[in-house]
């Protein structure tokens, strides 16, 4: 079903300033709000605006006080959500503390997060559980911008990187992802109990995570509850639970042990760094939709290696090196250099035809002798749309070329223009970052991506 609006808010008027404060700040992160007082005009038929705006929100946050507890609007709204979904399978709403109120035995056994301070933990655990993986929605930089028109045509690229256009790309539907990485971490997770205590001592030896295990059910497994402490740290505080934990099973000589570790790392860290970005660039992407990808993007990683973190922490998928010295594209990605390896930058025709044939290596379509270039590359696209909507794979190109000469410069730009021309769903991707502190970074965490052998 698709929603009208991500959150519907149902709470007491008594409560006003802080719910608007609340309100506003959903609202700049992204979110669609329901709230009455925007949605509802004076003389408006308030029952069915109510009921409206239940069934077209994704999730309802119910937000509790003792003004709330005696609301007659209050609790028709409660009764709404908790019938249509008693158990709360589909995460259709939750609970927000906003005083010292009573809360009964019922509701207990839901997620609960006290909001009392107004804190950004609490916070950001509410935007977890109304849209999972939310943070991703504003990762990558759009870094300079050199339009590819006539107005702008005498400025030239100079020494700048070529950024051919503004972007508003890599979309993506993230809850379901999010919502199968934790599940996938869960699982890596429930086959040791020997990592899971491990894990579980290093959290509390760093400090913990601050999340209060009262805020999930009473039934949450132990697997589930380590996830989302895990989830709920930091990227540098993560990385150091991550790395204590594997140094120790390490040394214990707990083969099997190490490997969970480091499945597990495949697919925190990359989630976790994202998120980190994200927090810095603020840069709102479009969500939820088939992306079609025609820019060149600046992604903050100066290293093929940081730059395969971050694209498998935007498409919540774990990344893993068969050795330190490959390269892990797998099966998504393509380095425009090993493209061009033995061409001239001046043979674009090459060049798209060496494209092709990578292309051709990851996504199967049906064999046929007698269809052209042309017909070939529409195929590929066709696939390539039909495997976004269904799996949300995404393939890209990593430019990794940097030519000097400004008549390099102008075949290269002719070259990224056809490959978008050619290949509109392939995100094409410029490094733009440190690389001394791409490679420090990669360096302290190589053991926990990099299977031992």
């Amino acid at each position: 079903m698709k929603f009208e609006y991500d959150v519907f808010l149902s709470y007491s008027h008594k409560d006003k300033e802080v719910v608007h404060r609340l309100a506003e700040r959903l609202k700049q992160d992204g979110l669609s709000v329901w709230l009455d007082e925007w949605r509802i005009g004076p003389g408006g038929p308030i029952l069915s605006h109510i009921e409206n705006g239940l069934e077209k929100s994704q999730v309802c946050i119910l937000l509790l006080s003792g003004y709330y507890n005696r609301s007659r609007w209050g609790k028709f709204e409660r009764n709404v959500v908790i019938t249509r979904d008693p158990n709360n399978e589909d995460g259709r709403f939750v609970f927000l503390k906003l005083d010292k109120c009573k809360v009964s035995d019922i509701l207990n056994a839901f997620l609960i997060i006290d909001y009392q301070k107004e804190g950004e933990n609490e916070y950001r655990q509410l935007l977890g559980a109304c849209k999972p993986g939310m943070f991703l929605s504003s990762v990558v930089s759009r870094g300079k911008y050199l339009p590819d028109n006539d107005k702008n045509k005498d400025q030239g690229a100079g020494d700048e990187t070529l950024y051919l256009n503004d972007c508003e790309t890599f979309q993506c539907d993230t809850d379901k992802r999010f919502k199968k990485l934790m599940r996938e971490i869960a699982v890596d997770l429930v086959s040791s109990s020997k990592v899971m205590s491990e894990l579980e001592f290093w959290i509390a030896k760093e400090g913990g995570d601050n999340l209060s295990t009262s805020t999930f059910p009473l039934s949450a497994k132990r697997d589930d509850l380590l996830t989302a402490r895990l989830i709920n740290l930091d990227f540098n505080k993560v990385k150091v639970v991550l790395l204590k934990a594997w140094e120790k099973l390490f040394e214990d000589g707990c083969k099997n042990d190490v490997v969970v570790i480091e499945k597990v790392s495949r697919k925190l860290l990359p989630w976790h760094y994202v998120v980190q970005l994200s927090k810095d660039l603020l840069i709102d992407l479009a969500r939820g939709k088939v992306g079609v990808w025609d820019d060149v993007l600046g992604i903050p990683a100066a290293t093929t290696s940081l730059a395969a973190i971050i694209l498998a922490g935007l498409d919540q998928r774990d990344v893993v090196w068969e050795s330190l010295n490959k390269f892990p594209d797998g099966e998504y990605g393509l380095i425009l250099s090993k493209m061009m390896e033995n061409i001239d930058i001046a043979r674009t025709d090459e060049v798209l035809k060496s494209l092709q044939k990578g292309l051709l290596s990851k996504i199967e379509i049906p064999k046929n002798k007698g269809i052209d270039d042309g017909q070939v590359n529409k195929m590929l696209h066709s696939q390539m749309v039909h495997l976004f909507e269904k799996e949300r794979t995404r393939y890209y190109l990593i430019c990794d070329v940097h030519p000097d000469r400004q008549q390099d410069k102008a075949y290269y730009k002719k070259i990224l223009k056809e490959i978008r021309k050619s290949f509109p769903l392939l995100a094409i991707i410029e490094l733009v970052g440190s690389l001394d502190d791409d490679q420090k970074l990669f360096n302290e965490i190589r053991h926990l991506l990099v299977p031992v052998k």
